[in-house]
């Protein structure tokens, strides 16, 4: 699922943190490594500089937003609010910081924290002249709730998954749309906001990650167009679209089903979430995968591998905090890692050659922590 809107989609998947028992750096056969940074940290995204901006739990027992380094040294971002907060973005330069900001009768409950969404409004904060701009009002008929909005590179473009109907008028999942809309940072104002609902008509659940650098396709989960034997977790696959998002497009899958390990196995759906790519690396595609571990742990597609039919090859493994999962259903430590918990790899920011990763232990992420993975 994701550190997102884990309401409806609490079935498909999770966040993650870590205990501190792996504390402490570590490298894996893959060659992989990584190192307890801190406690109540997730990292979301840095700018050029570094700065690196996350959310965290605040002392009311709501989420905030934070700015400062690294290892999760800093400041809250904004004066105090008496409602869940969180950023999604920020700009290279470090000046524009995308928030979501729970603004509804719901506002300090866990369906509204940051990636659940639930009554969520899209903010913009300009950190020269502490202007806090509401882009999208939030906590209205037609917008129920936001998750995660993102920059488009040249940051006049903004991307954000959108809830339509909740869980509980469209189960399971509620009925999500993909939005696109030009966005003026100099007036913090949106404009030619469009809408996109897969074509078929059955609802979905839909996760915006921004776009595929070099181009203008999005990149997205959803849950819609799987095989019908993927079920819920399974059906969450990786797909893109023109960011005009003409209503009768059809999404291009792009996650290929996951490769058997043994002669007697076939090839399967497995869980995907969470789309990231690293100033730098075009061609690397990382994610987070359900497959052969505890939970979700990271894993990486060369986008060179596209084959015709818009499937990628198969993906290289990178963390292993939920172990290795063999053949009879036994979780094998990782040498170097941690011990095996249910863990899943969610919201990072890159930073000097690494991704800052926020992980929390179960579907609800209660508790998130920061690790630094170097692939």
């Amino acid at each position: 699922m994701t550190r997102r809107l884990r309401h409806p989609i609490a079935v498909l998947g999770a966040a993650l943190s870590l205990s501190a028992a792996g504390c402490g750096q570590t490298q894996a056969a893959s060659g992989a490594r990584a190192s307890f940074v801190a406690g109540n940290c997730a990292p979301v995204a840095a700018a050029r500089s570094g700065t690196m901006v996350w959310y965290a739990r605040t002392g009311q027992g709501v989420w905030d937003a934070y700015i400062g380094d690294e290892r999760c040294r800093g400041r809250p971002l904004l004066p105090p609010y008496d409602g869940n907060r969180g950023p999604a973005a920020i700009t290279p330069d470090g000046r524009y910081v995308l928030l979501t900001a729970a603004v509804g009768l719901d506002r300090t409950l866990r369906d509204s924290a940051p990636g659940e969404g639930s009554g969520n409004a899209i903010q913009l904060y300009d950190r020269r002249t502490h202007r806090l701009s509401t882009l999208l009002e939030g906590g209205t008929a037609s917008q129920r709730g936001v998750i995660w909005p993102s920059f488009n590179a040249r940051d006049t473009k903004i991307v954000w998954s959108q809830l339509v109907r909740t869980a509980q008028e469209a189960p399971p999942v509620g009925q999500w749309a993909l939005h696109v809309a030009d966005v003026d940072l100099s007036t913090g104002t949106l404009g030619d906001n469009v809408e996109w609902q897969n074509p078929d008509g059955e609802p979905a659940f839909y996760e915006a990650y921004g776009w595929i650098p070099g181009t203008r396709r999005l990149i997205f989960m959803s849950t819609s167009r799987a095989s019908r034997r993927a079920g819920a977790f399974r059906g969450a696959q990786l797909y893109t679209l023109p960011e005009g998002l003409a209503p009768a497009s059809a999404p291009t899958r792009i996650s290929p089903e996951f490769a058997p390990s043994f002669p007697w196995q076939h090839a399967v759906d497995v869980f995907h979430e969470f789309a990231h790519f690293a100033p730098g690396r075009p061609h690397t595609l990382y994610t987070s995968i359900g497959a052969d571990t505890l939970g979700d742990d990271l894993f990486s597609y060369d986008l060179r591998s596209q084959r015709a039919n818009g499937l990628l090859g198969q993906p290289r493994r990178i963390s292993y905090f939920g172990g290795d999962l063999n053949a009879n259903l036994a979780v094998k430590a990782v040498p170097g890692w941690p011990k095996p918990a249910y863990t899943v790899v969610t919201t990072m920011a890159w930073e000097h050659g690494s991704w800052v990763a926020s992980t929390c232990p179960d579907l609800l992420c209660s508790r998130v922590s920061a690790w630094r993975i170097t692939p």
